[in-house]
This record gives C-alpha cells, sequence and structure tokens, in this order.
C-alpha cells in the first residue's frame, strides 16, 4: 500500500487494499478524526477540514502528555499548529516538522 509511511488507511482506496490483502482491520489517522462517528468536538472538526498540510505537525506531545511516553516513536499523531505544541517543541523536540 501507499500513502502514509506508517501504514495508515488515509483513503476509502487504501482501507479496501488493505482488507483485500486479508487484513481484519486498517489503522485510521487524523482523517477519522473528522468523521461523523467521532467523538471529536464539531469546532474541531471543521478546522481540521479546513485546515492545508501546512497548518499541521506531526508529534508524539499528545502521547507524552496523556502518559503514553513509550508508545512507539515511530507512530506519531497530526495536530494542528498550536502554542502548546511551539512549546513543547522548545522544551522535548516533541514535534517534528514533518
Amino acid at each position: 500500500m501507499q500513502g502514509d509511511p506508517h501504514g495508515a488507511a488515509d483513503d476509502g482506496a487504501r482501507v479496501g487494499s488493505g482488507t483485500d490483502a486479508g487484513a481484519h482491520g486498517v489503522m485510521m489517522g487524523t482523517r477519522f478524526s473528522a468523521a461523523s462517528e467521532s467523538l471529536t468536538h464539531e469546532q474541531a472538526k471543521a478546522r481540521l477540514v479546513a485546515a492545508r498540510a501546512v497548518d499541521t505537525v506531526k508529534t508524539r506531545v499528545v502521547d507524552i502528555v496523556r502518559g503514553y511516553a513509550s508508545w512507539p516513536e515511530p507512530y506519531t499523531g497530526r495536530v494542528l499548529r498550536n502554542d502548546f505544541c511551539a512549546l513543547a517543541r522548545q522544551r522535548k523536540r516533541a514535534c517534528s516538522r514533518a
């Protein structure tokens, strides 16, 4: 499968490719946050949908703040750039520029 370098299914075709290849499920990333099934706040969903790639950053800061610092480093989350992430980047280098 092409797409996300960490294997996340970032569109319907990749979900289908994964299940067609025998997978029992697929890893969904940020795109799922904007789905109607997601528990993400509606205003946050609207901001995600309106955002461009340059408005986001891949980071481990969410895992670190939630106490999941042992989560495997290659599996970052993508968040909208904000002051909190900038501060974390200064202090811990938790955010990448990707």
